[in-house]
């Protein structure tokens, strides 16, 4: 049976400046493709073939690109967001099309790592979403994700980041009544939700090494040239 994963990708990109002014953060090439189908191809590989892509800015771009994703192997549904909500808020105008348990990535990150061990491996920990953790040299780029034991306990800011460390690298397990917890849109999951399930022992944290990338900046997109060739 295969799997649902929901793709966040309704943000303008500032960060990203005039490279978005006309085209949608996702659609941005990276190695040839738009950073996007890189993360539909990723998806499909690993068994998840029911992706939902929330959108927002230039959707109807992203739709004409990706179509019904049947030339990807997976089964595209497009959820159009008519005013920003941010990241907790798109989950939440999505609810309807999510399953009890989902995949959920952030669409301006990558990583190449087992995704079926993710998903499948057994915590004995009660928690409603729980977080793919990767190794990075400097944290302060990111924030780093402090853990005691299985449990996420704490989400240090950026400026509070420094060295090496672990990071959230994007990609989340999550059971569907984490919506409950959302607060009225515009919400943002990092910032108003994830911080305070983590204080209640309700976020998880799995560590894995593989290759990271963040198109979310212009240096990070420079970076990201060349690193998902053969993907």
């Amino acid at each position: 049976m295969g799997r649902q994963a929901v793709i966040l990708a309704g943000g303008r990109g500032r960060r990203l400046g005039a490279l978005t002014d006309r085209v949608p953060k996702p659609l941005l090439p990276v190695d040839g493709r738009p950073f996007v189908e890189h993360l539909v191809r990723q998806l499909a590989r690993h068994g998840f073939d029911d992706v939902v892509l929330l959108e927002g800015y230039r959707a109807g771009q992203i739709r004409e690109a990706l179509g019904d994703g049947a030339a990807l192997g997976v089964r595209l549904t497009h959820v159009v967001e008519d005013r920003p909500l941010g990241t907790g808020g798109a989950l939440v105008a999505a609810a309807p099309a999510l399953a009890e348990r989902f995949l959920l990535v952030n669409g301006d990150t990558y990583f190449d790592f087992d995704l079926r061990a993710f998903v499948e491996a057994a915590t004995p920990e009660p928690w409603l979403i729980r977080l793919a953790l990767c190794w990075v040299p400097d944290t302060a780029r990111f924030g780093a994700v402090e853990c005691v034991g299985p449990k996420v306990s704490r989400f240090a800011e950026k400026a509070d980041s420094t060295g090496p460390g672990w990071i959230n690298a994007g990609y989340y397990w999550a059971c569907r009544a984490v919506i409950d917890e959302i607060p009225a849109p515009p919400a943002s999951l990092e910032h108003d939700v994830l911080p305070g399930l983590a204080a209640r022992g309700l976020v998880g944290g799995l560590a894995f090494v593989g290759s990271f990338v963040d198109i979310g900046t212009p240096q990070g997109l420079a970076e990201a040239e060349g690193t998902l060739v053969g993907l």
